[in-house]
This record gives C-alpha cells, sequence and structure tokens, in this order.
C-alpha cells in the first residue's frame, strides 16, 4: 500500500529533500537521485497524528522545525541523528505564519496577533519578543481578524509581509528590528512578495495579482475569472527563472508571470490545466525549483529554463517506515482502533 505524504517546507542536505509530514508524526529524506522516502525519526514529545511545521531551516548542519501546530520547536543533528526539544506557548491559532533565518536568529511571525513576533536564538536554544511589532501593525489598520499574517518573504535587510484582511504591506528590517507600514489600497490582502524592490500582491478571495513599486498606485497584472471570486485562488508566491510563481491554495493550476514581458502577456498556465493540485512550498534542488504537495499530490518540478519539467510520486512506499509509523499511532490510542482518514484495515494488518 502507498502512502501519499504531504509537507509545508524542506532543504536540500548531502543528497537528500528533508521534511516533515503534516499527516503524521515524522521526519522524512527523500533521495534527490532514486525518490526514494523513508522515515528518520519521531519528533519527540509530539502527538503521533497531525503534527504540522510550518518551516524547517538549515544551520550550522542542524535541521530547525518550527511549528505550526506542533508543542515544540525541534532541532535535528544531522551528523548525531539526535533530536533537541524546546517548548513553546502558542496564542489562539497556529504558532508561525513563516519563519526566516538572520545570523544566529531565527524570527518567527505570528499567524495569532496575541503571540507576538519572536527570534530563537539558535545557539542558546531560546526564545524572546521582538518588541512593538504588534503594536506597529494594530495601530496603523483596523484588523477584524485574530489572525495578523500568513507568509513573508526577504530581501537584503528586510522582511516583507501583508496584514491579513487589510490593504497594508510592510518590512521588519533585520538590523533596526523597525517596522515600516505602507497602505496599497487593495482590499483583503491575504499575501505579499517582493523582489527587486517590487511587491506582488494576492488577495483573500480570488486570484487577482497586484504588482506595486511602492511609491505610485498598486498595478493590476492579472484578473482571475469570475469562477474564482468566492475562494482564495493562490497560496503562496516565490520567484526563480525570471518569472513570479504562484501556487494554488486549492486544487487547481500553477501561475507564472514574467516579469520582463508587458502586461498583456504576463499570464501563462503552465499546462497544468488537467492536474488539480494543492501546493504550498518549494526547494530548489541542483538547480531546479521542486514544488512540493500540500494536498494529496505529486512532486513538481520546474526546469533551469523555467519550464515545467514534470511530476513525480511523493508517497512512502517503504513497509519498515510504514510499520513504525502505524505501530506509534496504534501505541497512542491505547492499542484501540478503528478505520479513518489515518489509519485503515490494511494499514494495521502491516503491523502484525
Amino acid at each position: 500500500m502507498k502512502w501519499n505524504l504531504t509537507t509545508y517546507s524542506g532543504v536540500v542536505y548531502d543528497g537528500y529533500l528533508w521534511f516533515s509530514n503534516n499527516n503524521c508524526n515524522g521526519l522524512f529524506k527523500m533521495s534527490i537521485n532514486s525518490g526514494d522516502i523513508s522515515l528518520v525519526g519521531f519528533f519527540p514529545y509530539e502527538k503521533r497524528l497531525f503534527v504540522t511545521f510550518k518551516k524547517c531551516i538549515l544551520a550550522k548542519g542542524k535541521l530547525y522545525f518550527i511549528p505550526g501546530h506542533a508543542n515544540n520547536i525541534h532541532v535535528y543533528d544531522l551528523n548525531s541523528g539526535e533530536f533537541l526539544s524546546v517548548a513553546i506557548k502558542k496564542g489562539k491559532s497556529e504558532f508561525c505564519a513563516d519563519a526566516a533565518l538572520v545570523g544566529e536568529q531565527i524570527y518567527i511571525f505570528p499567524v495569532d496577533r496575541s503571540q507576538g513576533l519572536l527570534k530563537f536564538d539558535i545557539e542558546k536554544l531560546r526564545l524572546s519578543e521582538v518588541p512593538d511589532f504588534v503594536k506597529t501593525c494594530e495601530t496603523a489598520t483596523s484588523l477584524d481578524d485574530d489572525i495578523l499574517l500568513c507568509r513573508i518573504s526577504e530581501e537584503s535587510n528586510r522582511i516583507y509581509f501583508a496584514l491579513y484582511k487589510t490593504d497594508v504591506v510592510g518590512y521588519f528590517d533585520k538590523i533596526t528590528e523597525k517596522t515600516k507600514i505602507y497602505h496599497t489600497g487593495i482590499d483583503d490582502i491575504f499575501s505579499c512578495f517582493v523582489s527587486d524592490d517590487i511587491c506582488w500582491i494576492i488577495t483573500n478571495h480570488g486570484g487577482d495579482v497586484y504588482r506595486f513599486d511602492f511609491m505610485h498606485k498598486p498595478e493590476l497584472v492579472h484578473e482571475e475569472s469570475n469562477k474564482y471570486r468566492s475562494t482564495r485562488r493562490f497560496n503562496r508566491i516565490f520567484r526563480y527563472a525570471g518569472k513570479i510563481w504562484l501556487l494554488p491554495a486549492y486544487p487547481g493550476t500553477v501561475l507564472s508571470i514574467d516579469v520582463d514581458s508587458i502586461i498583456d502577456e504576463y499570464d501563462t498556465y503552465c499546462g497544468l490545466e488537467e492536474d488539480k493540485i494543492c501546493l504550498f512550498g518549494s526547494a530548489n534542488v541542483n538547480g531546479e525549483e521542486w514544488l512540493l504537495p500540500f494536498g494529496k499530490c505529486d512532486l513538481y518540478k520546474i526546469g533551469i529554463d523555467g519550464s515545467i519539467l514534470k511530476k513525480f510520486p511523493f508517497i512512502l512506499v517503504d513497509e519498515k517506515s510504514k510499520k513504525q509509523i502505524i505501530s506509534g499511532i496504534i501505541q497512542q490510542r491505547d492499542g484501540l482502533v478503528s478505520e479513518d482518514n489515518s489509519i485503515g484495515l490494511k494499514d494495521f494488518l502491516i503491523t502484525l
């Protein structure tokens, strides 16, 4: 039996893509050459099911896993194979919207505005709060939701963000730890991405894409059809091979925008209309950009020339790894097993 895996984030090290799976507790690695996936180990002090990490960061021979719904920041030593865990205090929602490594600090941007902007010292393994970030955001605009932000992007000494369901984009200065706010006039922003001082903006409903230079009125560069107006069309933005790429939030298609073209030639749907996919993260592997599945779909690879190469299975077939995972789930349930979305009869039988 084959298991589809899903992930928010992954990093490449020593010929493998290292990642955590969203649906069950586990650190996995995928061979870059063969595509084979195996279980590395379990994150300690976590439940066996639905343990999510929003960001995986590689620094000084270690992997740092920043939680979504997990209860700890986990550090995996790639040399010793050992885990270290640091307990966290979560707000009303997920712990982390996104995170960025700056020197020896990981800045953890909150989903929930009650939590605040945190930084994690990777040497001392300590958390501390960055003052005034949330206060600056709250005084800039009216926030009708507990959710503060959803994504960040980095350029030079700035970390850019958009405030959820507002018209605000801004940046956090890595050196001064001060925040600058801009009002765009675009209602209901979901996220933004900045490249070459240009801010690309997507909205929380529909799939319109805007281009904003921080000085003039934003420019609408892609207008989505009416069939997508009721839901958010895109999940994440990044730049690769001279194009801006937008990954679908719900089963749909990838959109690319050529940054050097005139507006009328901006958008192309990458030849993936027939594949209903849901993607969140990506990782650069030997010059190719690998799009990581967030829903139950395949892994997609973008070539260096900016063309979609092909899709590959993102599945666990290793019987030993599956047996370890299922045995852990059964143990957590005190030996009581009922067939559901996480475990079925065929899964249970391989543990016997």
